[in-house]
Protein backbone atom coordinates (compact mmCIF):
# COMPACT_ATOMS: atom_id res chain seq x y z
CA UNK A 1 0.00 0.00 0.00
CA UNK A 2 1.07 3.39 -0.54
CA UNK A 3 1.99 5.94 1.49
CA UNK A 4 -0.73 8.25 0.54
CA UNK A 5 -3.35 5.64 0.37
CA UNK A 6 -2.00 4.57 4.55
CA UNK A 7 -2.59 8.29 5.39
CA UNK A 8 -5.63 8.78 3.83
CA UNK A 9 -7.00 5.70 5.81
CA UNK A 10 -5.72 6.60 8.81
CA UNK A 11 -7.30 10.22 8.68
CA UNK A 12 -10.02 8.43 8.42
CA UNK A 13 -9.97 5.97 11.44
CA UNK A 14 -9.12 8.64 13.82
CA UNK A 15 -11.95 10.52 13.06
CA UNK A 16 -14.99 8.26 14.67
CA UNK A 17 -18.42 8.02 13.18
CA UNK A 18 -21.59 9.71 13.99
CA UNK A 19 -23.48 8.61 16.67
CA UNK A 20 -26.72 9.24 14.68
CA UNK A 21 -27.02 6.08 12.72
CA UNK A 22 -29.83 5.00 10.97
CA UNK A 23 -31.23 1.89 12.19
CA UNK A 24 -30.38 0.73 8.47
CA UNK A 25 -26.61 1.90 8.62
CA UNK A 26 -26.37 0.64 12.70
CA UNK A 27 -27.70 -3.14 11.58
CA UNK A 28 -24.61 -2.97 8.83
CA UNK A 29 -22.08 -3.28 11.76
CA UNK A 30 -19.17 -5.68 9.88
CA UNK A 31 -16.26 -4.53 11.08
CA UNK A 32 -14.43 -3.41 14.27
CA UNK A 33 -10.62 -1.38 14.17
CA UNK A 34 -7.92 -2.47 16.25
CA UNK A 35 -7.57 0.32 18.37
CA UNK A 36 -4.26 -0.27 18.84
CA UNK A 37 -2.99 1.15 15.65
CA UNK A 38 -5.53 3.46 14.49
CA UNK A 39 -6.49 5.47 17.55
CA UNK A 40 -4.48 8.37 19.44
CA UNK A 41 -4.36 8.97 22.74
CA UNK A 42 -7.63 10.89 22.80
CA UNK A 43 -11.01 10.64 21.45
CA UNK A 44 -11.09 13.38 19.27
CA UNK A 45 -14.17 15.13 17.92
CA UNK A 46 -16.43 13.65 15.70
CA UNK A 47 -16.00 14.82 11.98
CA UNK A 48 -19.52 15.56 9.63
CA UNK A 49 -18.83 13.16 7.07
CA UNK A 50 -22.09 10.87 6.82
CA UNK A 51 -21.24 6.77 7.66
CA UNK A 52 -21.53 6.43 3.63
CA UNK A 53 -19.29 9.19 2.81
CA UNK A 54 -16.81 7.42 4.94
CA UNK A 55 -17.50 3.94 3.68
CA UNK A 56 -17.11 4.83 0.52
CA UNK A 57 -13.54 6.39 0.89
CA UNK A 58 -12.66 3.20 3.06
CA UNK A 59 -13.64 0.94 -0.07
CA UNK A 60 -11.81 3.23 -2.28
CA UNK A 61 -8.36 2.99 -0.31
CA UNK A 62 -9.01 -0.91 0.10
CA UNK A 63 -9.59 -1.22 -3.72
CA UNK A 64 -6.32 0.13 -4.74
CA UNK A 65 -4.43 -1.55 -2.14
CA UNK A 66 -2.12 -4.27 -3.52
CA UNK A 67 -2.44 -7.54 -2.51
CA UNK A 68 0.72 -8.02 -0.36
CA UNK A 69 0.11 -5.15 1.92
CA UNK A 70 -3.97 -5.98 2.17
CA UNK A 71 -3.58 -8.91 4.44
CA UNK A 72 -1.31 -6.68 6.69
CA UNK A 73 -4.22 -3.89 6.25
CA UNK A 74 -7.15 -6.37 6.64
CA UNK A 75 -5.07 -7.78 10.32
CA UNK A 76 -6.02 -4.27 11.85
CA UNK A 77 -10.13 -5.28 11.36
CA UNK A 78 -12.56 -7.76 12.44
CA UNK A 79 -14.69 -8.55 9.03
CA UNK A 80 -17.78 -10.88 8.20
CA UNK A 81 -19.61 -11.38 5.23
CA UNK A 82 -22.06 -8.78 4.02
CA UNK A 83 -24.41 -8.79 0.94
CA UNK A 84 -23.38 -5.09 0.24
CA UNK A 85 -20.07 -4.55 0.93
CA UNK A 86 -21.15 -0.61 0.47
CA UNK A 87 -22.80 -0.97 3.47
CA UNK A 88 -19.42 -1.66 5.26
CA UNK A 89 -18.73 0.53 9.00
CA UNK A 90 -16.04 0.66 10.82
CA UNK A 91 -17.09 1.51 14.85
CA UNK A 92 -13.90 2.49 16.32
CA UNK A 93 -13.31 1.70 20.04
CA UNK A 94 -14.21 4.96 22.72
CA UNK A 95 -11.70 4.26 24.74
CA UNK A 96 -7.78 3.89 23.67
CA UNK A 97 -5.35 1.18 23.65
CA UNK A 98 -3.00 2.95 25.75
CA UNK A 99 -6.05 4.27 28.31
CA UNK A 100 -7.11 0.62 28.55
CA UNK A 101 -4.21 -0.75 29.44
CA UNK A 102 -4.20 1.66 32.88
CA UNK A 103 -8.18 1.19 33.24
CA UNK A 104 -7.22 -2.70 33.62
CA UNK A 105 -4.33 -2.21 36.21
CA UNK A 106 -7.30 -0.26 38.14
CA UNK A 107 -9.82 -2.83 37.78
CA UNK A 108 -6.88 -5.20 39.34
CA UNK A 109 -6.25 -2.64 42.24
CA UNK A 110 -10.30 -2.86 42.93
CA UNK A 111 -10.63 -6.71 42.81
CA UNK A 112 -7.87 -6.59 44.85
CA UNK A 113 -9.10 -3.49 47.75
CA UNK A 114 -12.55 -5.83 47.54
CA UNK A 115 -11.22 -9.50 47.91
CA UNK A 116 -8.84 -9.12 50.61
CA UNK A 117 -11.62 -8.09 53.47
CA UNK A 118 -13.80 -11.23 52.49
CA UNK A 119 -10.63 -13.16 52.15
CA UNK A 120 -10.02 -12.33 55.89
CA UNK A 121 -13.50 -12.73 56.73
CA UNK A 122 -13.58 -16.22 55.12
CA UNK A 123 -10.71 -17.72 56.64
CA UNK A 124 -11.72 -16.40 59.96
CA UNK A 125 -14.57 -18.35 59.59
CA UNK A 126 -13.13 -21.46 58.48
CA UNK A 127 -10.61 -21.13 61.29
CA UNK A 128 -13.01 -20.65 63.90
CA UNK A 129 -15.48 -23.88 62.40
CA UNK A 130 -11.76 -26.02 62.42
CA UNK A 131 -11.50 -24.95 66.21
CA UNK A 132 -15.27 -25.44 67.73
CA UNK A 133 -14.79 -28.79 65.99
CA UNK A 134 -11.14 -29.12 68.11
CA UNK A 135 -12.54 -28.05 71.51
CA UNK A 136 -14.93 -30.82 71.18
CA UNK A 137 -11.77 -33.43 71.67
CA UNK A 138 -13.17 -35.20 68.30
CA UNK A 139 -10.82 -33.80 65.45
CA UNK A 140 -7.52 -34.55 67.43
CA UNK A 141 -7.69 -34.64 70.79
CA UNK A 142 -4.13 -36.36 71.10
CA UNK A 143 -2.21 -34.46 68.22
CA UNK A 144 0.76 -32.13 68.42
CA UNK A 145 0.35 -28.69 67.45
CA UNK A 146 2.44 -29.12 64.26
CA UNK A 147 -0.25 -31.72 62.98
CA UNK A 148 -3.03 -29.11 63.91
CA UNK A 149 -1.61 -25.91 62.89
CA UNK A 150 -0.97 -28.07 59.74
CA UNK A 151 -4.38 -29.17 59.21
CA UNK A 152 -5.99 -26.09 59.60
CA UNK A 153 -3.91 -23.89 57.35
CA UNK A 154 -4.29 -26.39 54.91
CA UNK A 155 -8.12 -26.62 54.76
CA UNK A 156 -8.05 -22.83 54.94
CA UNK A 157 -6.11 -22.39 51.75
CA UNK A 158 -7.98 -24.74 50.01
CA UNK A 159 -11.19 -23.54 51.10
CA UNK A 160 -9.88 -19.89 49.32
CA UNK A 161 -8.99 -21.74 46.23
CA UNK A 162 -12.72 -22.76 46.10
CA UNK A 163 -14.24 -20.10 46.55
CA UNK A 164 -12.10 -18.23 43.93
CA UNK A 165 -12.91 -20.61 41.33
CA UNK A 166 -16.54 -20.58 41.85
CA UNK A 167 -16.29 -16.81 41.83
CA UNK A 168 -16.58 -15.09 44.98
CA UNK A 169 -13.82 -13.00 44.83
CA UNK A 170 -14.19 -10.39 44.30
CA UNK A 171 -17.83 -11.74 44.30
CA UNK A 172 -19.07 -7.99 43.44
CA UNK A 173 -22.88 -7.65 41.65
CA UNK A 174 -23.56 -10.95 43.31
CA UNK A 175 -27.18 -11.35 44.54
CA UNK A 176 -27.69 -12.93 48.22
CA UNK A 177 -28.84 -16.36 46.35
CA UNK A 178 -26.25 -16.65 43.64
CA UNK A 179 -24.11 -16.15 46.77
CA UNK A 180 -25.49 -18.39 49.19
CA UNK A 181 -25.39 -21.21 46.70
CA UNK A 182 -21.99 -21.13 45.37
CA UNK A 183 -20.56 -20.66 49.19
CA UNK A 184 -22.86 -24.12 49.52
CA UNK A 185 -21.03 -25.85 46.94
CA UNK A 186 -17.70 -24.94 48.73
CA UNK A 187 -18.99 -26.04 51.69
CA UNK A 188 -19.76 -29.68 50.29
CA UNK A 189 -16.12 -29.82 48.26
CA UNK A 190 -14.20 -28.74 51.94
CA UNK A 191 -16.15 -30.76 53.67
CA UNK A 192 -15.47 -33.85 51.39
CA UNK A 193 -12.02 -32.84 51.18
CA UNK A 194 -11.74 -32.61 55.16
CA UNK A 195 -13.45 -35.79 55.61
CA UNK A 196 -11.11 -37.98 53.77
CA UNK A 197 -8.06 -36.68 55.24
CA UNK A 198 -9.28 -37.19 58.40
CA UNK A 199 -9.94 -40.34 57.75
CA UNK A 200 -6.73 -41.12 56.15
CA UNK A 201 -5.30 -39.27 59.19
CA UNK A 202 -2.33 -41.39 61.11
CA UNK A 203 -3.09 -39.73 64.25
CA UNK A 204 -4.89 -42.52 66.75
CA UNK A 205 -8.58 -42.05 68.98
CA UNK A 206 -9.93 -40.54 66.09
CA UNK A 207 -13.89 -40.30 65.19
CA UNK A 208 -13.85 -39.07 61.77
CA UNK A 209 -17.70 -39.36 61.40
CA UNK A 210 -18.29 -37.13 64.52
CA UNK A 211 -15.74 -34.50 63.42
CA UNK A 212 -17.20 -34.64 59.92
CA UNK A 213 -20.51 -33.68 61.23
CA UNK A 214 -19.49 -30.75 63.27
CA UNK A 215 -17.02 -29.25 60.89
CA UNK A 216 -19.30 -29.38 58.19
CA UNK A 217 -21.90 -27.95 60.41
CA UNK A 218 -19.79 -25.12 61.83
CA UNK A 219 -18.82 -24.36 57.55
CA UNK A 220 -22.73 -24.03 56.76
CA UNK A 221 -23.41 -21.93 59.40
CA UNK A 222 -20.44 -19.66 59.55
CA UNK A 223 -19.68 -19.13 56.32
CA UNK A 224 -23.03 -17.93 54.89
CA UNK A 225 -23.48 -15.46 57.81
CA UNK A 226 -19.99 -13.81 58.31
CA UNK A 227 -20.40 -13.20 54.35
CA UNK A 228 -23.65 -11.28 54.95
CA UNK A 229 -22.44 -9.60 57.94
CA UNK A 230 -19.37 -8.40 56.40
CA UNK A 231 -20.66 -7.16 53.15
CA UNK A 232 -23.02 -5.14 55.51
CA UNK A 233 -20.44 -3.58 57.38
CA UNK A 234 -18.42 -3.50 54.16
CA UNK A 235 -21.14 -1.98 52.33
CA UNK A 236 -21.06 1.16 54.44
CA UNK A 237 -17.87 2.14 53.03
CA UNK A 238 -16.54 3.57 49.91
CA UNK A 239 -13.25 2.66 49.60
CA UNK A 240 -14.59 -1.66 49.58
CA UNK A 241 -17.13 -0.29 47.05
CA UNK A 242 -15.96 -0.62 42.99
CA UNK A 243 -17.49 2.53 40.91
CA UNK A 244 -19.76 2.28 38.34
CA UNK A 245 -20.13 4.62 35.25
CA UNK A 246 -23.95 4.64 34.00
CA UNK A 247 -24.07 5.06 30.10
CA UNK A 248 -27.53 6.23 28.55
CA UNK A 249 -30.22 8.72 29.07
CA UNK A 250 -33.95 8.86 30.15
CA UNK A 251 -35.30 7.19 33.00
CA UNK A 252 -33.58 3.65 32.35
CA UNK A 253 -30.04 5.53 32.84
CA UNK A 254 -32.11 7.40 36.27
CA UNK A 255 -33.59 3.91 37.29
CA UNK A 256 -30.21 1.85 37.19
CA UNK A 257 -28.51 4.33 38.94
CA UNK A 258 -31.04 4.24 41.62
CA UNK A 259 -31.08 0.64 41.50
CA UNK A 260 -27.40 0.64 42.10
CA UNK A 261 -26.85 2.99 44.49
CA UNK A 262 -28.76 0.43 47.03
CA UNK A 263 -26.24 -1.74 45.76
CA UNK A 264 -23.32 -1.32 48.27
CA UNK A 265 -23.67 -4.60 49.76
CA UNK A 266 -22.57 -6.05 46.47
CA UNK A 267 -19.71 -3.89 46.32
CA UNK A 268 -21.05 -1.55 43.54
CA UNK A 269 -21.49 2.16 43.97
CA UNK A 270 -22.28 4.62 40.64
CA UNK A 271 -20.59 7.58 40.39
CA UNK A 272 -22.12 9.12 37.50
CA UNK A 273 -24.27 9.42 34.22
CA UNK A 274 -22.75 9.64 30.66
CA UNK A 275 -24.82 10.54 27.88
CA UNK A 276 -25.29 13.03 24.79
CA UNK A 277 -27.43 15.96 26.62
CA UNK A 278 -30.18 16.73 24.03
CA UNK A 279 -33.57 18.98 25.43
CA UNK A 280 -35.84 15.90 25.13
CA UNK A 281 -34.42 14.99 28.46
CA UNK A 282 -33.41 16.84 31.33
CA UNK A 283 -33.33 14.44 34.39
CA UNK A 284 -35.81 14.32 37.47
CA UNK A 285 -36.43 17.14 39.68
CA UNK A 286 -34.75 15.81 42.82
CA UNK A 287 -31.42 15.83 41.36
CA UNK A 288 -31.00 12.00 41.04
CA UNK A 289 -28.52 12.21 37.72
CA UNK A 290 -25.16 12.84 38.06
CA UNK A 291 -24.47 13.93 34.29
CA UNK A 292 -21.01 13.66 34.06
CA UNK A 293 -20.42 14.33 30.32
CA UNK A 294 -21.27 13.26 26.86
CA UNK A 295 -20.31 9.72 25.51
CA UNK A 296 -17.24 11.17 23.17
CA UNK A 297 -15.59 11.86 26.78
CA UNK A 298 -15.84 8.55 28.01
CA UNK A 299 -12.46 7.76 28.14
CA UNK A 300 -11.77 10.96 30.11
CA UNK A 301 -14.45 10.39 32.51
CA UNK A 302 -13.19 7.12 33.07
CA UNK A 303 -9.91 7.79 34.02
CA UNK A 304 -11.18 10.97 36.05
CA UNK A 305 -13.23 8.81 38.19
CA UNK A 306 -10.98 5.98 38.55
CA UNK A 307 -13.37 3.66 37.18
CA UNK A 308 -13.52 0.79 35.19
CA UNK A 309 -17.19 -0.73 35.17
CA UNK A 310 -19.50 0.51 32.35
CA UNK A 311 -23.41 -0.33 32.39
CA UNK A 312 -25.10 0.26 29.28
CA UNK A 313 -28.62 1.19 30.50
CA UNK A 314 -30.72 3.20 27.44
CA UNK A 315 -33.85 2.51 26.09
CA UNK A 316 -32.45 1.51 22.84
CA UNK A 317 -29.70 -0.06 24.05
CA UNK A 318 -29.99 -3.65 22.44
CA UNK A 319 -30.73 -2.35 19.28
CA UNK A 320 -27.65 0.05 18.90
CA UNK A 321 -25.15 -1.81 21.40
CA UNK A 322 -21.82 -2.52 19.64
CA UNK A 323 -19.47 -4.33 21.97
CA UNK A 324 -16.82 -2.67 19.55
CA UNK A 325 -17.20 0.68 21.10
CA UNK A 326 -16.72 -0.23 24.69
CA UNK A 327 -13.93 -3.06 24.00
CA UNK A 328 -11.27 -1.45 25.59
CA UNK A 329 -13.04 -1.47 28.97
CA UNK A 330 -12.61 -3.81 31.77
CA UNK A 331 -16.14 -4.66 33.00
CA UNK A 332 -19.29 -4.15 30.39
CA UNK A 333 -22.35 -4.95 31.81
CA UNK A 334 -25.66 -4.19 29.52
CA UNK A 335 -29.11 -3.77 31.32
CA UNK A 336 -31.71 -5.98 28.74
CA UNK A 337 -35.08 -4.69 27.89
CA UNK A 338 -36.70 -7.68 28.63
CA UNK A 339 -39.01 -8.84 32.00
CA UNK A 340 -40.07 -12.08 33.47
CA UNK A 341 -37.69 -14.35 31.46
CA UNK A 342 -35.92 -17.22 33.66
CA UNK A 343 -32.14 -16.15 34.38
CA UNK A 344 -31.18 -19.20 36.38
CA UNK A 345 -29.56 -21.22 34.04
CA UNK A 346 -29.25 -18.38 31.01
CA UNK A 347 -26.53 -18.64 28.57
CA UNK A 348 -24.85 -16.48 26.28
CA UNK A 349 -23.98 -18.25 23.32
CA UNK A 350 -22.25 -16.77 20.06
CA UNK A 351 -23.34 -18.29 17.00
CA UNK A 352 -22.40 -17.28 13.52
CA UNK A 353 -21.26 -13.90 14.77
CA UNK A 354 -25.00 -13.47 16.14
CA UNK A 355 -25.68 -13.84 20.56
CA UNK A 356 -28.23 -16.20 21.38
CA UNK A 357 -29.31 -16.69 25.00
CA UNK A 358 -30.62 -19.88 25.91
CA UNK A 359 -32.70 -20.36 29.08
CA UNK A 360 -33.75 -23.79 30.53
CA UNK A 361 -36.20 -24.01 32.84
CA UNK A 362 -35.28 -26.83 35.39
CA UNK A 363 -38.80 -26.96 36.71
CA UNK A 364 -39.87 -29.48 34.18
CA UNK A 365 -37.69 -31.43 34.36
CA UNK A 366 -38.79 -34.55 35.58
CA UNK A 367 -35.02 -35.61 37.77
CA UNK A 368 -35.22 -32.31 39.17
CA UNK A 369 -38.76 -32.71 40.48
CA UNK A 370 -37.96 -36.43 41.70
CA UNK A 371 -35.08 -34.87 43.61
CA UNK A 372 -37.16 -31.55 44.75
CA UNK A 373 -39.89 -34.25 46.37
CA UNK A 374 -36.78 -36.38 47.52
CA UNK A 375 -35.27 -33.63 49.59
CA UNK A 376 -39.14 -32.68 50.89
CA UNK A 377 -39.67 -35.74 52.56
CA UNK A 378 -35.71 -36.43 53.94
CA UNK A 379 -35.98 -33.24 55.85
CA UNK A 380 -39.28 -33.55 57.39
CA UNK A 381 -37.62 -37.04 58.45
CA UNK A 382 -34.76 -35.99 59.65
CA UNK A 383 -36.04 -33.26 61.42
CA UNK A 384 -39.06 -35.02 62.84
CA UNK A 385 -37.15 -35.48 66.54
CA UNK A 386 -37.30 -31.67 66.69
CA UNK A 387 -40.98 -31.20 64.93
CA UNK A 388 -43.19 -34.05 67.08
CA UNK A 389 -42.22 -32.36 70.88
CA UNK A 390 -42.41 -28.89 69.53
CA UNK A 391 -46.59 -29.80 67.99
CA UNK A 392 -47.19 -31.60 71.51
CA UNK A 393 -45.97 -28.61 74.04
CA UNK A 394 -47.66 -25.85 71.19
CA UNK A 395 -50.82 -28.18 71.43
CA UNK A 396 -51.67 -27.82 74.87
CA UNK A 397 -50.97 -24.06 74.70
CA UNK A 398 -53.80 -23.23 71.93
CA UNK A 399 -56.35 -25.61 74.14
CA UNK A 400 -55.54 -23.55 77.42
CA UNK A 401 -55.61 -20.15 75.92
CA UNK A 402 -59.17 -20.69 74.57
CA UNK A 403 -61.83 -23.05 73.01
CA UNK A 404 -61.94 -24.57 70.04
CA UNK A 405 -59.83 -27.41 67.92
CA UNK A 406 -56.43 -27.39 67.89
CA UNK A 407 -55.77 -27.15 64.20
CA UNK A 408 -57.70 -25.32 61.41
CA UNK A 409 -58.29 -26.09 58.09
CA UNK A 410 -58.73 -23.95 55.16
CA UNK A 411 -59.49 -24.94 51.30
CA UNK A 412 -56.84 -23.84 48.93
CA UNK A 413 -55.64 -24.17 45.11
CA UNK A 414 -53.00 -26.28 44.53
CA UNK A 415 -50.97 -28.42 41.62
CA UNK A 416 -52.88 -28.85 38.38
CA UNK A 417 -55.91 -26.31 40.04
CA UNK A 418 -56.85 -29.47 42.52
CA UNK A 419 -58.65 -28.21 45.48
CA UNK A 420 -56.76 -29.01 49.17
CA UNK A 421 -57.46 -28.91 52.58
CA UNK A 422 -54.27 -26.97 54.15
CA UNK A 423 -53.78 -27.12 57.79
CA UNK A 424 -52.41 -24.80 60.34
CA UNK A 425 -52.39 -24.56 63.94
CA UNK A 426 -55.29 -22.42 65.21
CA UNK A 427 -54.02 -18.67 65.79
CA UNK A 428 -57.95 -17.02 65.97
CA UNK A 429 -61.05 -17.44 68.06
CA UNK A 430 -63.31 -20.01 66.53
CA UNK A 431 -66.59 -17.54 65.41
CA UNK A 432 -63.26 -15.45 63.54
CA UNK A 433 -65.35 -14.28 60.44
CA UNK A 434 -68.07 -12.88 62.72
CA UNK A 435 -66.02 -10.69 64.65
CA UNK A 436 -63.51 -9.87 61.61
CA UNK A 437 -67.63 -7.83 60.27
CA UNK A 438 -68.41 -6.48 63.36
CA UNK A 439 -65.00 -4.95 63.86
CA UNK A 440 -64.47 -3.21 60.12
CA UNK A 441 -68.16 -2.02 61.04
CA UNK A 442 -66.78 -0.32 64.03
CA UNK A 443 -63.38 0.69 62.18
CA UNK A 444 -64.00 1.54 58.43
CA UNK A 445 -61.27 2.99 58.08
CA UNK A 446 -59.21 -0.22 58.20
CA UNK A 447 -61.38 -1.47 55.03
CA UNK A 448 -58.62 -0.48 52.57
CA UNK A 449 -55.51 -2.01 54.51
CA UNK A 450 -58.41 -5.13 54.75
CA UNK A 451 -59.41 -4.87 51.12
CA UNK A 452 -55.65 -4.18 49.85
CA UNK A 453 -53.66 -6.99 51.55
CA UNK A 454 -56.40 -9.16 53.02
CA UNK A 455 -54.62 -9.18 56.68
CA UNK A 456 -54.93 -6.43 59.65
CA UNK A 457 -51.55 -5.89 61.89
CA UNK A 458 -53.95 -5.27 64.94
CA UNK A 459 -56.34 -8.09 63.99
CA UNK A 460 -59.02 -8.64 66.65
CA UNK A 461 -59.50 -12.72 65.69
CA UNK A 462 -56.12 -13.33 67.09
CA UNK A 463 -55.60 -14.86 70.37
CA UNK A 464 -52.99 -14.69 72.71
CA UNK A 465 -50.79 -17.61 71.67
CA UNK A 466 -52.05 -16.58 67.87
CA UNK A 467 -49.54 -13.91 67.93
CA UNK A 468 -46.49 -15.64 68.91
CA UNK A 469 -47.47 -18.43 66.70
CA UNK A 470 -47.70 -16.25 63.52
CA UNK A 471 -45.26 -14.20 64.23
CA UNK A 472 -42.85 -16.86 64.75
CA UNK A 473 -44.75 -19.05 61.85
CA UNK A 474 -45.19 -21.56 64.02
CA UNK A 475 -48.95 -21.54 63.27
CA UNK A 476 -47.41 -23.52 59.68
CA UNK A 477 -46.28 -26.57 61.21
CA UNK A 478 -49.10 -28.84 60.47
CA UNK A 479 -48.78 -27.91 56.70
CA UNK A 480 -45.89 -30.48 57.16
CA UNK A 481 -48.51 -33.24 56.71
CA UNK A 482 -49.55 -31.72 53.41
CA UNK A 483 -45.97 -32.15 52.26
CA UNK A 484 -45.99 -35.48 53.62
CA UNK A 485 -48.74 -36.61 51.37
CA UNK A 486 -47.56 -34.82 48.38
CA UNK A 487 -50.11 -31.94 48.42
CA UNK A 488 -47.71 -28.93 49.49
CA UNK A 489 -43.93 -28.89 49.34
CA UNK A 490 -41.43 -27.21 51.69
CA UNK A 491 -40.33 -24.15 49.45
CA UNK A 492 -43.03 -22.86 46.70
CA UNK A 493 -45.36 -20.06 45.87
CA UNK A 494 -47.79 -19.62 48.60
CA UNK A 495 -51.17 -21.25 48.31
CA UNK A 496 -53.45 -18.99 47.53
CA UNK A 497 -57.52 -18.74 48.02
CA UNK A 498 -60.29 -19.06 45.14
CA UNK A 499 -62.36 -16.31 46.72
CA UNK A 500 -63.92 -13.20 46.11
CA UNK A 501 -62.42 -11.64 49.31
CA UNK A 502 -58.42 -13.19 49.07
CA UNK A 503 -57.13 -14.26 45.98
CA UNK A 504 -59.56 -13.93 43.05
CA UNK A 505 -57.38 -10.96 41.31
CA UNK A 506 -55.02 -13.40 41.53
CA UNK A 507 -56.79 -16.14 39.00
CA UNK A 508 -58.56 -13.36 36.53
CA UNK A 509 -55.81 -10.22 36.15
CA UNK A 510 -52.84 -12.84 36.20
CA UNK A 511 -53.94 -15.88 34.10
CA UNK A 512 -50.05 -16.20 32.86
CA UNK A 513 -48.92 -16.06 37.02
CA UNK A 514 -51.88 -18.33 37.81
CA UNK A 515 -50.69 -20.71 35.01
CA UNK A 516 -47.14 -21.32 36.12
CA UNK A 517 -48.69 -21.43 39.92
CA UNK A 518 -51.03 -24.79 38.90
CA UNK A 519 -47.80 -26.07 37.47
CA UNK A 520 -46.27 -26.61 40.76
CA UNK A 521 -46.70 -27.57 44.54
CA UNK A 522 -47.28 -24.47 46.88
CA UNK A 523 -45.07 -24.87 49.93
CA UNK A 524 -45.08 -23.72 53.27
CA UNK A 525 -42.16 -20.76 52.58
CA UNK A 526 -40.86 -19.39 49.30
CA UNK A 527 -39.12 -15.57 47.77
CA UNK A 528 -42.53 -13.59 49.33
CA UNK A 529 -41.97 -15.10 53.07
CA UNK A 530 -38.25 -13.90 53.03
CA UNK A 531 -38.51 -11.14 50.76
CA UNK A 532 -40.57 -8.86 53.29
CA UNK A 533 -43.90 -11.21 53.69
CA UNK A 534 -47.07 -9.13 54.51
CA UNK A 535 -44.55 -5.45 54.26
CA UNK A 536 -44.67 -6.18 50.51
CA UNK A 537 -47.94 -5.42 47.96
CA UNK A 538 -50.20 -7.88 46.76
CA UNK A 539 -48.43 -7.38 43.06
CA UNK A 540 -45.52 -8.34 44.73
CA UNK A 541 -46.00 -11.19 45.72
CA UNK A 542 -47.64 -12.78 42.42
CA UNK A 543 -44.36 -11.47 41.15
CA UNK A 544 -42.02 -13.09 43.34
CA UNK A 545 -44.48 -16.18 42.45
CA UNK A 546 -42.88 -15.81 38.92
CA UNK A 547 -39.91 -15.32 39.75
CA UNK A 548 -39.67 -18.21 41.95
CA UNK A 549 -41.07 -20.66 39.48
CA UNK A 550 -39.41 -19.84 36.32
CA UNK A 551 -35.95 -19.64 38.46
CA UNK A 552 -36.30 -22.83 40.61
CA UNK A 553 -33.57 -25.00 41.25
CA UNK A 554 -32.90 -26.92 44.42
CA UNK A 555 -29.93 -25.40 45.35
CA UNK A 556 -32.69 -22.25 45.37
CA UNK A 557 -34.97 -23.86 47.49
CA UNK A 558 -32.35 -24.25 50.28
CA UNK A 559 -31.21 -20.75 49.91
CA UNK A 560 -34.56 -19.73 50.72
CA UNK A 561 -35.25 -22.30 54.13
CA UNK A 562 -31.78 -21.03 55.02
CA UNK A 563 -33.80 -17.45 54.97
CA UNK A 564 -36.44 -18.74 56.18
CA UNK A 565 -34.54 -19.62 59.40
CA UNK A 566 -33.38 -15.86 59.96
CA UNK A 567 -37.12 -14.35 58.82
CA UNK A 568 -39.32 -16.75 61.61
CA UNK A 569 -36.31 -15.92 64.18
CA UNK A 570 -36.28 -11.78 63.45
CA UNK A 571 -40.07 -11.86 62.69
CA UNK A 572 -39.64 -9.86 59.07
CA UNK A 573 -42.77 -9.06 57.87
CA UNK A 574 -44.90 -11.37 60.12
CA UNK A 575 -48.05 -10.15 61.64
Amino acid sequence: MSVEHQNSLAALLKNPLSENRTSETSSSLVGTADCSSNRDNGLGSRDSHSVKEVNQKILAVLETTAASDEESLLSKFRFYKTDDPSDLVVDLPLVSSKAAVILGRLQFLSDCRTSIPLIIVDSAAVFLAESVSGLTGVVVPHATDFHSTFFTIAIILFTLVVHHIHGLYPGVGLGQSIEFRRILRTVLIVSLASGVSLVASPIQNLSPLVSFLVFSLGLILLLPLSRATARIILGRFNWWTQSVLVVGDGAKAESVFQNLSRSSQEGLRPVGIVYDATNHWVGDANGARVYLGPTSAIEQILLAMRTSRVVIASADAMQDFHFGHYCNIPHVSLQAPWSNHPTEKATLVERNGTAEIHCFQRGLSPSALIAKRVMDVFLILCCSPLFIPMFATIACLIKLSSKGPVFYGQARLGKNGKSFRIWKFRSMVPNADTVLQKYLINHPELQDEWSHNHKLKNDPRITSIGHLLRKTSLDELPQLWNVLVGEMSLVGPRPIIDHDQYDRKYVENHPDVFALYTSVRPGITGLWQISGRNDLSYLHRIACDREYIQNWSCMSDVYILWRTIKTAILREGAY
